[in-house]
């Protein structure tokens, strides 16, 4: 490797390996990766300088694509790799630290799970509605549009907008818009 490739990978503000995937030796490994290969020696995934292989085998069939791995039960702490090749034998790796990620996950199911049951439970009839990308659905419905349509939730979160609209009074909607 050259001394140019080593100046710009040294300064990386990311974590980065790069090993022979024939030997799985590790040929580079800059100052914030080496902190992440003594987490990975740790956890089996890499021993004697050398990849573990099975670990090598996943990130193949992801090649491109982050992997992530949680290493401790708790998953609190977890480190995302993504696979780059260099060249025919020679590989990237590219490391991150996503235990901050894992947190805010934590934190976001909490907040979407509170505000689920504030709709759900709210004495007036509400509906979220969501775009999949093709159709507007019922995403979440409270009780008392249950009570008020006369019909099931499971029922209800089947139906398109189209359709959804078509359940209620023609006197009965309002529909909100940022207009």
């Amino acid at each position: 490797m050259n001394s140019n490739m080593t100046a710009v990978l040294d300064n990386a503000p990311y974590a980065v390996v790069l090993y022979n995937n024939n030997s799985r030796k590790i040929i580079y490994q800059n100052s914030i990766a080496k902190k992440f290969m003594v987490l990975c020696d740790a956890y089996d995934l890499l021993s004697e300088n050398e990849l573990d292989s099975s670990f090598l085998a996943h990130l193949e069939k992801r090649e491109n694509k982050p992997t992530r791995i949680v290493l401790d039960k708790s998953k609190k702490y977890s480190i995302e790799f993504i696979r780059k090749k260099i060249n025919d034998t020679d590989y990237a790796l590219y490391i991150s630290d996503t235990s901050d990620l894992n947190a805010m996950m934590d934190s976001l199911k909490a907040e979407c799970n509170t505000y689920k049951s504030l709709v759900q439970n709210a004495p007036s009839a509400i509906c979220l509605f969501e775009w999949d990308g093709s159709t507007i659905k019922p995403k979440i419905i409270g009780e008392a549009l249950e009570k008020i349509l006369g019909y099931p939730e499971d029922i209800i979160l089947q139906k398109n907008f189209n359709d959804f609209i078509k359940l209620l009074h023609s006197e009965d909607i309002f529909i909100f818009t940022n207009d």
